[in-house]
């Protein structure tokens, strides 16, 4: 159980660097639990995506590419060809309710609360698996791409299921980056991955890393024998939720005359 001076010095760190890193966040039968789980389920979700079935895209045109899929390919560096989502699923709660009650209930996300300072609004509970061999990379970006952005816009918690570290791939942060003016949009151009600010998200299984939706963040290549699986819970804050709900009322406005058209 976290102290109220745990959550004041955790909060010290996310508020100066844009992201924060929880050892042993997860552990025992929770750890098990959600690798089992997920694990579980995206192995289904691929498999029935083998199949021929879309497992990302709802209401969009049909013989046109999934929304989500295109952003991974539009990030993706050198082998844009290879970001097809085979390997990463969002919106988990959407086929297993268990992660959707960890979403909206979890036990992180008091804390995130916190860190944010306004209510949650969740967003998409994620599996991701960065596969052992690939040279699949993704630029830097940032997870808030809407208006408005300001300093809460929102949050992600990154579970790690595998030990992550530079030389599998790991997640890569721009300290400090969450405060700089950027034009909106999720790539962050120019980005110099170089400049002394990155840092490299080095965790083992259970290990959690809380970022700032404005926080640059990327990962390289795994050349490695070793996966680099990862859950995660998205969330934006209640100060965005008038933008969130205009951009969705636009896409179900947009989904629907696909539909008749």
């Amino acid at each position: 159980m976290m102290t109220n001076d745990d959550i004041a010095a955790i909060k010290r760190d996310y508020d100066r660097d844009g992201f924060v890193i929880l050892r042993g966040f997860v552990k025992g039968k929770e750890l098990d639990e959600l690798r089992d789980r997920a694990t579980k389920l995206s192995s289904e979700l691929f498999e029935r995506q083998s199949r021929g079935e879309d497992i990302h895209g709802v209401g969009r045109r049909p013989g046109s590419p999934p929304k989500e899929s295109s952003r991974l390919t539009e990030l993706s560096g050198k082998h844009p060809e290879r970001a097809k989502f085979r390997n990463v699923v969002k919106n988990l709660q959407a086929h297993d309710s268990w992660f959707g009650r960890e979403l909206n209930a979890g036990r992180h996300v008091p804390l995130i609360r916190a860190l944010v300072e306004d209510e949650l609004v969740p967003a998409s509970a994620a599996w991701f698996s960065k596969r052992a061999r690939t040279t699949d990379e993704i630029l830097p970006h940032r997870d808030a791409i809407g208006r408005p952005q300001g300093p809460h816009a929102g949050a992600t918690i990154w579970i790690a299921i595998d030990p992550a570290d530079p030389e599998n791939g790991c997640l890569h942060y721009g300290r400090g980056s969450h405060k700089m003016e950027r034009t909106p949009g999720i790539f962050v151009k120019g980005y110099d991955v170089d400049d002394g600010t990155a840092v490299p998200a080095t965790v083992q299984p259970g290990d959690a890393v809380i970022h700032n939706a404005l926080t640059v963040h990327w990962s390289e290549g795994n050349p490695t024998d070793r996966t680099r699986r990862a859950v995660s819970f998205f969330y934006w804050t209640a100060a965005n939720k008038d933008w969130m709900e205009k951009k969705l009322s636009k896409r179900n406005i947009e989904a629907k005359e696909a539909e008749g058209s």
